[in-house]
């Protein structure tokens, strides 16, 4: 015998070991002794190894003879051997503490809070290690609300890594700060005010070119790890490199890779995905998640599927009432919750903000940095 590396007697002796349905390990309780066990469990079978560890910090069981170790506590580390299950195989029991947290305090797993009250309501907020996806048609207004969605985040001190692909990087903050300074004409110490804010939570991905997704999930794991970024925006699925003969299957490596990275790292991924071009004119306000574009498996994957629609102004623009509402945001897929709901938006074109229409005329908070007040005209009137 030479040692745990050595397996040449397991297959000497093979059809002799078969004869058991128990087989004790025993070997050394160190690196070399540990690994050798498990690769000895493998091939014996796992279903029917256990692990003997030597008492009392000891390193082997010549040691424990050696410095006279009781042969009751000897008896009592072969009584305590460990097994080999699986750690992926798990029982109830093994959920009970976190179980009962889930049931007596519900409140910690409740995600951030949304920009919009009843998206809140429906989806209990962003909830770290999930992977969304934001689908509409060309000037839907994807773009808009999630920018909405990261300032608000801000707001609230949660760091944003942008990957923009589809814009250069000072557009796309361009159309931010709009929002942000909620002008379109801001003075230079406005503008540098605002920069100096945001760079304490937002960081960009200086490209608007197609890139592969490990350039892209390196540079996430940089910003997840020096800067403590939970979340992230893909923007669009459009501009990662694939393979174009077998694009089904890279948008689902893809998606997969998504929900990994949100798993492991503890954040929340939003991926942008267009719908598949209209049928009709009326598809556009009954899009659902199967019209995504690309493999079904973008939205079977991902644990929440958004659609934003705009409605235009049928007339004057000039003549378009106040509180006319321009937009929807559609909840398709909620898999924790379970609820799907369509939420009416009112639409800010100058400074590129949705306002949450509440029928009910109570004030309103669409995140930290800003609050409206609206009362639609009817209830005004009353």
């Amino acid at each position: 015998h030479n040692g745990a590396n050595d397996q040449q007697s397991i297959a000497n002796e093979w059809e002799w070991l078969s004869n058991f349905g128990t087989i004790i390990i025993a070997y050394d309780n160190d690196l070399a002794g540990n690994e050798g066990a498990e690769r000895l469990a493998n091939r014996l079978g796992r279903h029917r190894c256990y692990r003997a560890i030597p008492p009392a910090g000891k390193k082997d069981w010549n040691e424990c003879l050696m410095s006279g170790v009781d042969a009751l506590e000897i008896a009592t580390a072969f009584s305590e051997m460990n097994d080999f299950s699986p750690p992926q195989l798990i029982t109830p029991y093994d959920l009970k503490e976190k179980l009962i947290e889930r049931f007596l305090s519900p409140e910690k797993f409740q995600g951030i809070s949304t920009p919009f009250a009843n998206l809140t309501k429906i989806m209990g907020g962003w909830r770290m290690g999930e992977v969304s996806v934001w689908s509409g048609y060309n000037s839907s207004g994807k773009t808009t609300m999630l920018n909405q969605v990261v300032l608000d985040l801000c707001a609230k001190e949660h760091s944003t890594c942008i990957a923009s692909l589809e814009l250069l990087p000072e557009r796309y903050m361009q159309w931010m700060m709009y929002t942000y300074l909620g002008k379109r004409n801001p003075k230079r110490e406005e503008i540098e005010d605002g920069v100096r804010y945001l760079s304490q939570y937002i960081h960009l991905i200086n490209s608007a070119e197609m890139m592969s997704k490990e350039d892209l999930f390196g540079l996430f794991e940089y910003a997840v790890k020096r800067y403590g970024v939970n979340t992230i925006v893909i923007d669009s699925l459009m501009r990662i490199t694939m393979d174009e003969t077998n694009k089904n299957s890279e948008e689902k490596a893809f998606v997969n890779k998504c929900t990994s990275f949100a798993k492991q790292h503890g954040v929340h991924i939003h991926l942008v995905a267009h719908l598949r071009k209209p049928f009709s004119s009326n598809t556009k306000i009954n899009s659902e998640k199967f019209d995504v574009a690309g493999s079904g498996d973008i939205t079977n994957l991902a644990d929440n599927v958004f659609i934003m629609d705009r409605k235009y102004f049928d007339g004057d623009i000039r003549n378009k009432p106040e509180y006319f509402i321009d937009a929807e945001l559609r909840v398709v897929k909620n898999r924790e919750e379970g609820d799907e709901r369509r939420i009416p938006l009112m639409f800010n074109s100058e400074i590129k903000k949705y306002i949450e229409y509440r029928e009910d005329g109570t004030r309103h908070s669409t995140g930290g940095f800003y609050v409206m007040d609206f009362k639609p005209k009817e209830i005004e009137n009353e």
